[in-house]
């Protein structure tokens, strides 16, 4: 069984990717239809996503700025049929407007720090 990886966003230590992913999951519905711009959430989840695109090819800022995040329904095609999901979404200064997936990024970016380890040894 793997041993739990620290992660560390925004210079918030979390014992596990769980533990990360819940602490921006519970925070999703304090925000309503409010773009979240400034604040020490913002900060986390600006840091979160520039290091998800640190990490993730294809998801390369290429000098575009985060603005601003909301949170966005989004309809997905289960297995049980049409189910309405909340994500975050990413406001860049092109213009563009993407969802992400927490939990996708925690565990790249949990993966990128687990590759560091074992290239330093430690």
């Amino acid at each position: 069984m793997g041993k739990s990886i620290l992660i560390s966003i925004n210079g918030i230590s979390y014992p596990s990717k769980a533990a990360a992913v819940r602490h921006f999951m519970q925070r999703r519905d304090e925000h309503g239809t409010d773009k979240i711009e400034s604040g020490s959430f913002f900060l986390d989840l600006k840091t979160l996503f520039v290091l998800y695109c640190e990490c993730s090819p294809g998801w390369e800022l290429n000098g575009r700025l985060v603005n601003s995040f909301s949170v966005k329904a989004e309809k997905r095609l289960t297995g049980k049929g049409w189910v309405t999901t909340y994500c975050y979404e990413v406001h860049l200064s092109n213009g563009e407007q993407r969802p992400f997936s927490v939990e996708n990024a925690v565990n790249a970016i949990a993966i990128h720090a687990e590759t560091q380890l074992s290239e330093t040894g430690h």
